[in-house]
């Protein structure tokens, strides 16, 4: 316990998944956190589930939250260091699914994915960077996923939007090292998410979707949680720059399965 002692930290898609386990590990590991996301309700119910007796009720921030709109970005930049002081930590995570295949998808679908997917979490360095460099320095970590490494089936603009992810964060690695900001990204593999139970909704199509793993299961989101701990925490200090696959070993299968958040 203790890990994060004295950061606050700003997490996306907070409202389920591995938002959701990075609001509670970070919270319990001594971080400040605002949590954010576009229902609200449903971090109330997260927060209440971990938080029943009360003991974190001055250590959690819930805020409503679109990524893709830079005036959301502001306001939460802004509130959380009204509230805490200031911005050490920021897990780049929201993000949607979109399954539509090459030969039917239109401008439309693409624009909405990559304005969340991508233009979200660069809103998330434009906004919050100019906050870590009045402290000395930073670190964000970044949700993207294996579908920015392999072909991830139909997953079109989701592909290229992960793959905007991933690459955007070794850019910033780049560029913020200078600043004593460090940029790492996650790419999970196929996570037990409501997301996850939306792309598989029948227990047949789930379980043969399970039987691809190497290790017959799918991960948990507090297993990208913990991960997103360390790289967010000062044990990984000297950690910049780098994409870290969290699949199970799937990666090195020719039968790979993308589904993930």
């Amino acid at each position: 316990m203790g890990r994060l002692s004295g950061k606050v930290a700003i997490i996306t898609g907070g409202g389920s998944g591995m938002g959701a386990a990075c609001t509670e590990l970070f919270v319990k590991e001594g971080a400040k956190v605002v949590t954010t996301g576009r229902h609200p309700e449903k971090m109330e119910s997260i927060v209440a589930d971990f938080n029943a007796d009360g003991r974190y009720d001055d250590d959690i921030l819930i805020m409503r939250q679109d990524v893709s709109k830079e005036e959301d970005w502001i306001e939460v930049a802004a509130e959380t260091e009204k509230r805490f002081g200031k911005i050490d930590i920021l897990v780049n995570n929201a993000g949607i699914l979109d399954s539509v295949p090459y030969d039917r998808i239109d401008y439309d679908n693409w624009k909405r994915v990559m304005d969340i997917n991508g233009w979200g979490q660069m809103l998330g360095y434009k906004t919050i960077v100019p906050y870590m460099k009045k402290i000395g320095g930073g670190t964000i970590v970044v949700v993207s996923s294996m579908a920015a490494a392999n072909s991830g089936g139909g997953l079109t603009a989701y592909c290229a939007s992960k793959g905007a992810s991933d690459a955007l964060s070794r850019a910033a690695s780049v560029h913020l090292a200078q600043y004593n900001i460090r940029t790492n990204c996650i790419l999970p593999g196929t996570i037990e998410t409501p997301m996850l139970k939306n792309a598989f909704p029948d227990e047949a199509s789930y379980k043969a979707m399970t039987e691809t793993q190497l290790l017959k299961r799918v991960g948990t989101s507090m297993e990208i949680a913990y991960l997103a701990l360390y790289l967010a925490s000062d044990e990984s200090g000297f950690t910049n720059g780098i994409s870290v696959i969290v699949d199970g070993g799937i990666h090195n299968s020719p039968a790979t399965v993308v589904a993930d958040e």
